[in-house]
């Protein structure tokens, strides 16, 4: 039975030294990504941007699975994830406003 995995999950799912960047890019920008929208045309709500990626890389693991059964893939389910995750990555900061950005950076910066 397949189920849906948390952004944190399909990191996880990465090769290194690839799971460990995007693990940090998320630790380090995780509030700009749970607040800020993902467009202007859709995912417009707060945190639309995180549930994008976040469905489009758990459509990746799908469909990787179900083309895999059926012909052999030139890339590896890593390779893919990545692709996704980095796709629309300077999104939060164009559609972010700069308040929203603000706060986000404050946030980290006790670590």
């Amino acid at each position: 039975m397949r189920r849906y995995h948390s952004i944190a999950e399909l990191i996880a799912k990465l090769d290194e030294p690839n799971r460990t960047a995007c693990a940090r890019i998320l630790d380090e920008h995780r509030t700009l990504f749970e607040t800020v929208k993902g467009g202007n045309n859709h995912h417009v709500w707060r945190g639309g941007y995180l549930d994008h990626v976040t469905d489009a890389m758990n459509l990746a693991v799908v469909l990787h699975e179900e083309l895999g059964a059926l012909r052999s893939l030139p890339f590896s389910l890593s390779d893919l994830l990545l692709v996704i995750y980095l796709h629309d990555l300077e999104k939060p900061w164009r559609f972010g406003d700069r308040k929203e950005q603000l706060a986000a950076k404050e946030s980290h910066e006790g670590f």
